[in-house]
């Protein structure tokens, strides 16, 4: 003999099993059942006996419409009990259940996939003057012993390579200047209510041979979570000195209130004296930089930072 539950062992336990019940005169009603539920394995022993033990009744009952209705039948009268997906039934000795049988609600049909959102920026050309982004490219240059490598929150080295400054006071206020400035068209392009930014954060980074920084997003987690817009402003000496180092920017879906990043993405090239702006839940990445060289002075140089809300 071997009961119902070792009939189906392949069966995943978040399986719902859809189960028609066939009755004597014509009569037919769909329950649905978890893989895992006692209650399935006793309508199922309460099958093979009305087929195995002639004369034994009694009145079943089974919860339906997520226990508004019963379901009741006489369990001679069972003709039929139809599965999907199938299982297989073997000789049952359990004894019958002694309380009324509960079926799962009826699930809801399968959700389509969310729609993809398209990742919007806005790249802003000739951000500076000449002469303020000459003045920029020296003082980066100048500065080389003051930077200090990157890291992330969890230190993980495979994540991030590159190189910050986090003072540069004279130019953090230029940057906060021009971005400013630039907010009535960030509204309008983002479709944005206008603000006023509680903070507009700024850091100079510095991408040379090998560096590179992996997927991620500006405001996940509860120290980001007012960022409410991201930029990144592009500079380096001419002939430019390196290769790669384009912005990522991937499209996304929404999937349980939260962003997942899609297969589809938009490269952004690193375009001298150019800022480019997108909304930091999107996800992104800055993929590898090759600088034959090495010298510092051809580094993919830029000012990022994010706007805040209050």
């Amino acid at each position: 003999m071997q009961d119902a539950k070792a009939a189906y062992p392949r069966l995943s336990p978040e399986t719902i099993v859809r189960v028609s019940l066939l009755l004597e005169g014509g009569h037919e009603h769909t329950v649905w059942f978890a893989a895992n539920d006692p209650a399935l394995i006793a309508l199922l022993n309460i099958f093979v006996q009305s087929r195995t033990q002639a004369g034994r009744e009694g009145l079943v009952e089974i919860a339906i419409d997520g226990g508004r209705r019963s379901l009741c039948f006489d369990r001679s009268s069972l003709v039929a009990v139809i599965t999907e997906p199938p299982l297989v039934l073997g000789a049952i000795n359990a004894p019958a259940p002694a309380v009324p049988l509960r079926a799962v609600p009826t699930p809801p049909p399968p959700a389509e996939n969310p729609p993809v959102i398209k990742a919007r920026a806005l790249r802003l050309e000739n951000f500076l003057s000449e002469e303020e982004h000459a003045a920029l490219l020296h003082y980066a240059i100048a500065n080389e012993k003051n930077f200090v490598s990157t890291r992330v929150e969890t230190d993980d080295v495979d994540y991030r390579a590159s190189a910050v400054l986090y003072e540069f006071p004279h130019f953090a206020a230029l940057m906060r200047e021009r971005v400013t400035a630039s907010l009535p068209r960030l509204f309008s392009h983002f479709g944005m209510t206008p603000f006023v930014p509680s903070t507009i954060e700024s850091q100079l980074t510095a991408h040379n041979d090998g560096h590179f920084y992996r997927v991620h997003n500006d405001n996940g987690s509860a120290g980001t979570a007012t960022r409410a817009l991201s930029y990144v402003y592009y500079f380096n000496r001419q002939p430019r000195g390196f290769a790669g180092g384009a912005l990522r920017l991937y499209d996304t879906r929404v999937e349980n209130s939260f962003y997942v990043q899609a297969s589809s993405f938009t490269d952004l090239e690193p375009v001298d004296n150019s800022i480019v702006f997108f909304l930091p839940y999107f996800m992104h990445e800055v993929l590898p930089v090759a600088c034959p060289s090495k010298a510092f002075a051809d580094s993919r140089f830029t000012i990022n930072g994010w706007l805040r809300t209050a």
